[in-house]
């Protein structure tokens, strides 16, 4: 029945696929731990409603990841109303994401999005 995740700034360095059983999370922050990829069972977290992958610019000197891309699953994520992808390593993001239809904030800063 866990609701919020905050595993920021420890030493995972990656997330386990077990992650998709937490099915009531609503909140998951994963900043600072130097992922590179997250699994596609990330998509499973339908309640999820804030998942933070990185920093905006203004309110860190540190923070983010190194993702370079994420996974088709995240589109799965109907509830999502907060997505903070700053300081990663993002190249593009999917042209679905604006489908999801709840999401009210996008964080994009600092990444290579062309």
């Amino acid at each position: 029945n866990l609701e919020l995740l905050d595993l920021s700034y420890t030493n995972v360095r990656a997330v386990p696929p077990g992650i998709g059983k937490l099915r009531k999370l609503k909140s998951l922050d994963l900043d600072g731990c130097n992922l590179a990829e997250l699994p596609e069972e990330i998509g499973a977290l339908t309640e999820l409603q804030r998942l933070v992958l990185g920093r905006r610019v203004d309110r860190a000197s540190r923070g983010g990841n190194k993702l370079k891309a994420l996974p088709r699953s995240i589109l799965k994520l109907q509830n999502l109303q907060e997505l903070n992808l700053g300081r990663n390593e993002l190249t593009e993001l999917p042209m679905e994401i604006g489908a999801l239809r709840h999401l009210k904030m996008l964080f994009v800063e600092a990444n290579r999005l062309r």
